[in-house]
Formats: structure tokens, sequence, C-alpha cells
């Protein structure tokens, strides 16, 4: 999913620019959706605690994602959102190799730098930029544009936190 949703942002970003489509902010909230809810139960399954910032940080994703899919502008923003899914394949990546007794290889050396520096660049780095190129919020409706402004600085913030 992660780099589904990343490579169709940044191919909307590079081709055609603008609002993302609303059936792309909609896969996106499903898979939160999704996500969020297996995060809930699997440590009931496993009996152990459910991560509160992680609960947080989808909750407010989904929040997000409600006030995107029904406002033009801040689809436009969602997709510099998107970008930061571009981290996620190396992560998978890197789990597949270690479950396949490969973690000791050149392969998972690269792909773990490949996924650091995209860490860095797709969810620390590019939030605070992105912002403070477009901090003239006149395009869009100031009050709907400062919600996701927050959204993008704290999730910069808990990426930041959770290197």
């Amino acid at each position: 999913q992660g780099a589904y949703v990343g490579l169709s942002a940044a191919h909307h970003l590079l081709m055609k620019g603008g609002p993302l489509p609303v059936v792309l902010v909609q896969r996106m909230a499903g898979y939160l959706w999704f996500d969020t809810l297996y995060e809930c139960v699997l440590p009931l399954v496993k009996g152990t605690s459910i991560s509160i910032p992680f609960l947080a940080h989808h909750l407010v994703g989904l929040a997000a994602h409600g006030l995107a899919k029904t406002h033009g502008p801040l689809r436009a923003v969602t997709a510099h959102v998107y970008l930061a899914e571009l981290s996620t394949p190396s992560l998978h990546i890197s789990w597949f190799l270690k479950q396949l007794g490969r973690s000791r290889t050149t392969l998972y050396f690269v792909n773990g730098l490949v996924g650091a520096v995209a860490y860095l660049v797709f969810r620390v780095a590019w939030p605070p930029l992105f912002v403070y190129w477009n901090r003239d919020a006149k395009p869009w409706d100031a009050a709907r544009a400062g919600v996701h402004t927050a959204f993008l600085m704290c999730s910069a913030v808990f990426w930041a936190l959770n290197l």
C-alpha cells in the first residue's frame, strides 16, 4: 500500500499537480482504518499494550483524510504527505530479508541505507520544508489549511522522535 500511494502521489505531483483524486484519498483512508484496527486488535491477541502514539497518529491522519476528501486544496497538500509512504517498502523488504535469514547480506545493508535516506527525506525533512515554502495560505481556506499544516508538523515531529 505504501509504495502504491507514495508512487501515485509522486507521479501526480510530477505530471499533473493540484489536488489528488478523491479515490486515492479514500483508498489511503481505507488502509489507515485497516491498519489502525489491526494495531488495536493485535495487542489484545498477544497480551501486550496498544501503542498510544501510533493510535493517535492514525486517528489524526484519518481526521485529516476526512477534511481532504471534501476540500480540494487539502488534497493537494495530501500528495506531499503521501510522499512519506515512499520509505515503507524498504521497511517491508528488510523484514522479509530478516525472516529469510539474510540480515547479514549486502542487499540487507543497501536496503537499510535506502530506507534510512527515504525516511529522513520524506518523513522528517520534507514536511517542515513544504510548510515553510508554502507558508502563505492565500490559495487555501486558512482555517482548514491550518489543520493540515498542524498535521504535517505533528507527523514530522512524530517520525523524528521515532528515528
